[in-house]
């Protein structure tokens, strides 16, 4: 029986992944979100929330207090208007209902990597070439499908970082990220890319202990990235300016032009973008879940430095720095989202004692 179970909820891990990254990561990236089509993206992601909706409350039992506590961020980002933090946020309730931790991870990499390569593939064929970028500084920059050179990376960055979790013994997958980074690179000219997975190749190698006299000023990385972001806007010369590919002189427009409120621009839509993820989140989504986002990343890396689970904190790591110069988490999700799953919603005592006992024999390393 449990057998059976256990293939009924794979089954579902692919459909909702498949749901989740297709009409809310992909699609959006590869379409034309002025156009036609754009109804039937629209109405997709509706149906992927109406999915993990229905998983959730077959499968989901809660406690009164961790009910009201997702009840608030749902109202929250409700009351924001982003769709992709809805979805994300069904997309975890969802998933956190089932259980099996490894195999929601399996699930949501190799589903985002079919889907990648499946672009790829179409864009190399003719689809949205339309797209590749003529910048007279850097020459051609090929989108790979997509609708931003910048697209490709983040969702190949997420896949490598999810690879490198799953296998962290794998020396072939890591030689494989590596090689792939350098090729996605000469095609989108994608340099956050290179540098990060660079540094995080790098942060691999360093003993786990020099983490772990660290721990204070990691736990709060988060905040270290947000306070990176305010030194780039309020502290960059012309030199840097140009380094960073006019960056800081973007932030300081988009934070101009853009109003801050308590529940963001998403509805309404921001007068301009940037590619910073701690501003996009705050304008856009607001400043109550701002604070509720701030508080969750460093209640997760307390909670990996407590099971000691260092190549999570490297990763975690590696996107807060990845966000700084890119809208990486809130336009494609991330595999932060599995670490949320497993280390904020599965805390000791948040779901009621009868829901942990059901899925006690089920763990993100078995």
């Amino acid at each position: 029986m449990r057998f059976k179970k256990n293939n009924l909820f794979i089954v579902i891990i692919y459909i909702s992944s498949f749901l989740f990254i297709s009409s809310t990561v992909i699609l959006p990236r590869v379409i034309d979100m002025e156009g036609n089509l754009a109804t039937y993206v629209n109405n997709l992601k509706i149906v992927t929330f109406i999915f993990n909706l229905i998983i959730f409350i077959l499968f989901f039992k809660l406690s009164l207090k961790s009910f009201t506590g997702l009840f608030f961020i749902g109202v929250v980002l409700v009351l924001s208007g982003n769709i992709t933090f809805i979805n994300i946020f069904m997309y975890i309730l969802s998933m956190s209902s089932l259980g099996n931790y490894k195999k929601i991870l399996q699930g949501y990499v190799f589903t985002k990597l079919v889907l990648f390569l499946v672009v790829i593939c179409l864009g190399y064929y003719g689809l949205n070439e339309i797209y590749n970028i003529n910048d007279l500084n850097r020459e051609v920059r090929y989108t790979m499908g997509f609708t931003n050179p910048n697209t490709a990376s983040m969702i190949f960055f997420d896949i490598a970082i999810g690879l490198i979790y799953l296998y962290p013994n794998n020396k072939k997958i890591r030689m494989t990220i590596c090689i792939s980074t350098f090729l996605i690179y000469y095609f989108t000219d994608s340099r956050t890319l290179l540098i990060v997975v660079m540094m995080l190749m790098f942060m691999i190698i360093i003993k786990d202990r020099y983490y772990f006299i660290s721990k204070k000023i990691i736990s709060n990385f988060y905040f270290i990235s947000c306070g990176i972001t305010i030194l780039i806007m309020f502290f960059s010369n012309q030199s840097i300016n140009l380094i960073l590919n006019r960056r800081p002189e973007i932030m300081n427009t988009f934070v101009k032009v853009n109003e801050l409120n308590l529940f963001g621009n998403s509805i309404y839509g921001l007068n301009i973008s940037v590619d910073n993820s701690y501003l996009r989140i705050l304008y856009e989504i607001g400043i109550i879940y701002f604070v509720i986002h701030i508080l969750l990343m460093t209640a997760l890396m307390k909670e990996l430095f407590k099971v000691k689970d260092y190549l999570a904190i490297k990763i975690c790591i590696s996107i807060f720095l990845y966000d700084i110069f890119e809208q990486f988490t809130i336009a494609h999700g991330s595999f932060l989202i599995a670490f949320i799953i497993f280390f904020i919603l599965r805390k000791n005592n948040f779901f009621e004692s009868e829901s942990k006992r059901k899925h006690e024999y089920l763990y993100l390393r078995t």
